[in-house]
């Protein structure tokens, strides 16, 4: 039996798919549609590492059975150049982000080519573009004219390293997550001016429309978005929850405020009074 030579038999078929473009989905045909949706990759210049590989292919396995089922497989690719990553890549080379992703980009698409992956490269999206976002700004401009994006200080939890705000999650034994060697800085707190949305005003729409997104078709085929459903409503009081805990110190209880949103209170119903206060110390589930 012949030897396999992955660098013989790989380029070939890669390029034969390629060619073919059998994994350029038709989004308008009338197959079953499934989309093998991963997060989009960070270009910091350090190329693919195994938690891509892992990552990637766990979706391409799935979009691959999927289209041997019969569906119109969409496994999508893209670039987030605005991650931290991405960022503090440019900032390190001096350049723009625009000009560090023109020379990153090409050196991800070798590397992932080489994996194998079923990308649809037709449908590429690069978030450091014009074309994508003009859209996010148009949104960004909509909220804003509509009071539903705001400017606020707040106390945040800092990384001097990354100069970039923290979630509660990304403090681990008092440092950042990503640095936390033993000469690394612990984290620190500090008043950081930012932009907020308001999904509070909203939020009753949000819940109601969770259940509509759960009982569509194409929800139901989407296991990553089947479990945001599940996890969405847990976010959204956690909002409302910092809305109203905001003039206060001290801790809420949080059974006694979740508990009549679950069943079906109006969240214009409960006002801040409504709210019991325990202890005095200052609380963390913000």
């Amino acid at each position: 039996m012949k030897r396999y030579n992955p660098k013989d038999i790989e380029p070939k078929w890669q390029g034969i798919w390629e060619e073919t473009g059998v994994y350029t989905a038709d989004l308008q045909s009338s197959k079953p549609k499934y989309i093998a949706m991963s997060m989009f990759n960070y270009p910091s210049g350090a190329g693919i590492h195994i938690g891509h590989a892992m990552n990637y292919t766990i979706s391409d396995v799935k979009a691959r059975f999927k289209r041997q089922q019969g569906y119109e497989s969409y496994h999508p690719v893209g670039w987030d150049a605005f991650g931290l990553p991405a960022e503090n890549y440019a900032i390190k080379a001096g350049v723009s982000p625009q000009e560090s992703m023109a020379t990153i980009i090409p050196m991800y698409h070798k590397q992932y080519k080489a994996m194998g992956w079923s990308n649809d490269w037709e449908k590429e999206i690069a978030t450091h573009l014009p074309e994508y976002y003009k859209r996010t700004q148009w949104i960004f401009t909509q909220m804003h004219k509509n009071g539903l994006a705001y400017q606020d200080s707040r106390m945040q939890w800092w990384c001097s390293i990354d100069k970039t705000v923290l979630a509660n999650e990304q403090v681990i034994d008092g440092k950042c997550w990503r640095h936390d060697g033993p000469d690394d800085p612990p984290a620190e707190k500090r008043e950081v001016k930012q932009w907020f949305f308001k999904i509070t005003d909203f939020a009753d729409e949000l819940l109601q429309g969770l259940d509509v997104a759960a009982g569509h078709p194409l929800g139901q085929r989407l296991d990553r978005l089947a479990l945001s459903v599940q996890q969405q409503p847990l976010h959204i009081q956690r909002a409302v929850m910092a809305a109203l805990q905001a003039p206060h110190t001290g801790q809420h209880r949080y059974q006694e405020l979740f508990q009549p949103i679950r069943a079906g209170l109006q969240l214009s119903d409960i006002h801040a009074s409504e709210c019991t206060l325990a202890g005095g110390r200052e609380s963390t589930n913000t």
